[in-house]
């Protein structure tokens, strides 16, 4: 009777999670269950987070009460004791449900999208942008060809990229995170690095424009690399700096427009100071700028994954349609697999953990995994990685394979 109680007093529900509930079910084995975490209001005025679990063992979907909403906000991530937090008020609420099951999958809601819960339990968890992916057939495994973005050069007019040398003698790369819009250098060692690995075309230097990123559409690669900047501006920001950022000509900042949010994050490439700085850009070019809005405008169907070593990428005003960020452009542009990164993420951990991340996918593990063995391998390169701040802001989302 709750179930139906909370879900009858919103259509978005409704059809969120009862429409396809059987047909999820069916596809599930013994082993495997389903979870739509959802933010539903109580009759105190709180945000109170449920859980309704679906599998072969029970008829109906079963609802389970979660935390409140002013809970979840106290936690901070990117410490081991936020990761035991979210343990205690996410997953050990329905551990009796999951015990014995060899995969978890689970949507979020709320902000569940922007914490890495599924790093708060040892079992094989999969955030799935809607359990609806369940349904899909998967395709079947295929070579990966990739097409890899990084040591950018953010100036327009300087023809000369630095080298890498002058790079890495340039920055402290333990300090250097991959959210403002200076050198990042270790971007160039780890592009260059997967250049070897996986034998990828790699755009460096100018070349990393955003004329480049639009002739993707219709290539042959089927993994997007980009290891660059990537910025989110949140609602309260984009009011706060209004005045400053009403320079940038890629933001919206209509307060009506349906999809204005898409404008509001985005990645950084080539030639883009120019525009941050707001000088002219030059007749017949881009602004550098590649906005979440802007990828829902291109066919990027061939991509099985894009990887995003970025900072903040996995961010974007949270709605009841989910993320609106570059999750959700990707996704409208119809890429399959998202890697993405929930805060700043150091640049030289995020190199190691991006090429470690390919190995291991090259050796036939699925990507999921592949993930996990390549965070492991971080926190044993240095004492200072075993905090979760340099590996668990990184989540994957749809890696069914």
């Amino acid at each position: 009777d709750s179930i139906f109680t909370i879900a009858n007093s919103d259509n978005t529900y409704i059809q969120k999670f009862f429409t396809p509930w059987f047909t999820i079910q069916n596809q599930l084995s013994d082993s495997e269950i389903a979870i739509e975490f959802a933010s539903v209001a109580t009759h105190t005025g709180k945000n109170q987070y449920i859980a309704l679990i679906i599998d072969n063992l029970h008829k109906f979907p079963v609802f389970i009460e979660l935390c409140y909403e002013d809970e979840l906000k106290q936690i901070d991530a990117t410490y081991s004791e936020g990761l035991k937090k979210m343990y205690d008020l996410i997953w050990r609420p329905i551990e009796t449900y999951i015990e014995n099951k060899r995969k978890i999958y689970f949507s979020a809601d709320g902000l569940l999208h922007i914490l890495p819960i599924e790093y708060a339990t040892p079992k094989r968890v999969f955030r799935l942008s809607s359990t609806r992916e369940i349904i899909k057939n998967n395709p079947k495994k295929k070579r990966m060809n990739v097409v890899a973005y990084g040591g950018l050069n953010y100036e327009t007019y300087d023809t000369l990229s630095r080298s890498k040398k002058e790079l890495l003698q340039g920055s402290s790369s333990s300090i250097v995170t991959r959210g403002t819009r200076g050198a990042l250098p270790w971007t160039l060692v780890e592009v260059e690095k997967l250049e070897k690995l996986v034998n990828a075309i790699v755009y460096k230097g100018e070349k990393g424009s955003e004329e480049s990123f639009y002739q993707l559409e219709n290539s042959d690669f089927n993994v997007l690399h980009m290891a660059t900047h990537g910025f989110y501006y949140t609602p309260d920001e984009v009011e706060e700096k209004r005045n400053f950022i009403s320079n940038y000509s890629f933001i919206d900042l209509s307060q009506d427009h349906f999809d204005r949010e898409l404008t509001h994050s985005g990645l950084i490439l080539s030639g883009a100071n120019n525009t941050l700085r707001g000088e002219p850009i030059p007749d017949g070019l881009e602004d550098g700028i590649l906005t979440a809005k802007e990828i829902t405008n291109t066919n990027l169907n061939q991509f099985d994954m894009v990887v995003l070593s970025t900072c903040q990428s996995g961010l974007g005003n949270i709605t009841n349609e989910g993320v609106y960020g570059l999750q959700r452009g990707f996704k409208m542009a119809g890429v399959n697999t998202i890697l993405m990164s929930l805060w700043e993420v150091d640049d030289k951990a995020t190199q190691l953990l991006m090429v470690e991340f390919y190995k291991q996918i090259l050796l036939g593990h699925p990507k999921q995994f592949a993930l996990k063995i390549a965070q492991e391998y971080v926190q044993q390169q240095n004492q200072e990685y075993q905090s979760p701040y340099y590996w668990a802001g990184f989540i994957l989302v749809d890696a069914l394979d």
